[in-house]
């Protein structure tokens, strides 16, 4: 008999309790993280170790948080989401801010504190920057799609805040932006949708009220 790893047997029966009560099925499951049924039964049965993209995934197609399913905290019992409490070892909270950055004609770049709090499993965080540098916010329109859907999130990371080609979070203005920069040369550049709907935007990085927020790391698809 193999020994089943109990964090993961506990993750398993938190996720299918959550399915459950969401009306998800095993197929319906699979396909929302985007693994394999075979897969989605191994999880359920603490099997192996789920993957944390995954139940991000199933965390917004159900009625719980992904604090929930990997530890069994929720706000009732805890409330993570506004910073009270101990973070297990190996994890950390990244915070949520309640302003979205503009996939589309921009969202206005004001100061505010984190709403909310996701708890994730720091091992997973260490490739995209150290955490304390990482945070996530709201995605607003559509010049992104597929890559990064309205309504889902982006984990920025705010120490990269040089001018750099590749996807930025960036304030133009009084705007905040979520594009694709392309350096090219001579102080100019351009903010570029992945939807072709969306026409590049000019940018003067000499004269133009610009600077760039931080780095997009990875994207959370809404579902």
């Amino acid at each position: 008999m193999v020994d089943l790893d109990p964090e993961n047997v506990a993750i398993g029966e938190r996720l299918r309790k959550a399915l459950k009560n969401s009306g998800i099925s095993v197929t319906a499951a699979a396909k929302i993280a985007g693994v394999a049924e075979k897969t989605m039964h191994r999880w359920l049965g603490g099997e192996v170790s789920a993957d944390a993209k995954g139940l991000a995934k199933l965390a917004a197609h159900s009625d719980v948080t992904i604090d929930y399913l990997i530890s069994g905290i929720s706000s009732e019992s805890g409330d993570w989401e506004t910073g009270e409490g101990a973070t297990p070892p190996g994890f950390v909270r990244i915070p949520i801010y309640p302003i979205g950055i503009g996939a589309g004609g921009g969202r206005a770049a004001l100061e505010a504190d984190p709403l909310h709090w996701l708890m994730w499993p720091e091992a997973l965080l260490r490739r995209y920057g150290r955490t304390e540098d990482l945070k996530l916010f709201p995605i607003v329109g559509e010049s992104m799609e597929p890559e990064l859907q309205d309504g889902g999130l982006a984990l920025i990371n705010e120490s990269e805040k040089s001018p750099r080609d590749g996807i930025v979070v960036a304030r133009l203005g009084d705007d905040l932006l979520l594009k694709r920069m392309r350096l090219l040369g001579g102080g100019r550049a351009e903010l570029v949708s992945i939807n072709p709907a969306y026409p590049p935007i000019p940018v003067n990085l000499m004269s133009d009220d610009f600077a760039v927020i931080g780095k997009a790391a990875m994207g959370f698809k809404a579902l």
